[in-house]
């Protein structure tokens, strides 16, 4: 599709595909000492496991932001492992394309690809990321609402 939309196939049996076997999970409370951080349509979440995704990232950066402006970047540690960056761009995009972004920056490429069912399954907003609470470090209250 040129518009970047996701449409559901029109015969049957490829209908019952996306929805057998899976069920989109979308948490309504963020563990203890952390907030949900939901992006907005300008914002991409990426979720960098390695080292190495690391380095991807770092790599192509200078592209997205010749492409797309990258006007704040907010980088922090993941709970478990690796680093999670948050990124406001100069566009708002549909939510494949921000995943296809978050994907091309380096992002978990399970969680994209999840991200792109949820999608298909009817959730608007399909990414966010958890970040911990730190007493030092302000909140911007966009971060503890989920986007309309």
């Amino acid at each position: 599709m040129v518009d970047g939309s996701v449409s559901k196939p029109s015969h049957p049996a490829e209908t019952d595909s996306l929805v057998v076997g899976y069920t989109p999970y979308v948490p309504r409370q963020a563990p203890d000492g952390c907030v949900m951080v939901w992006p907005r349509a300008s914002e991409l979440l990426l979720d960098l496991d390695s080292a190495q995704a690391v380095q991807d990232f770092v790599a192509r950066l200078p592209l997205f932001e010749e492409l797309f402006g990258a006007y704040r970047i907010r980088i922090w540690a993941s709970r478990r492992k690796g680093m999670h960056v948050w990124i406001r761009s100069g566009y708002c995009l549909s939510p494949e394309r921000r995943i296809a972004l978050q994907a091309a920056l380096g992002s978990d490429w399970k969680r994209e690809m999840l991200g792109i069912k949820r999608v298909v399954s009817g959730i608007s907003t399909p990414s966010l990321l958890f970040k911990p609470i730190r007493s030092n470090e302000p909140l911007h209250p966009d971060y503890l609402t989920e986007p309309e």
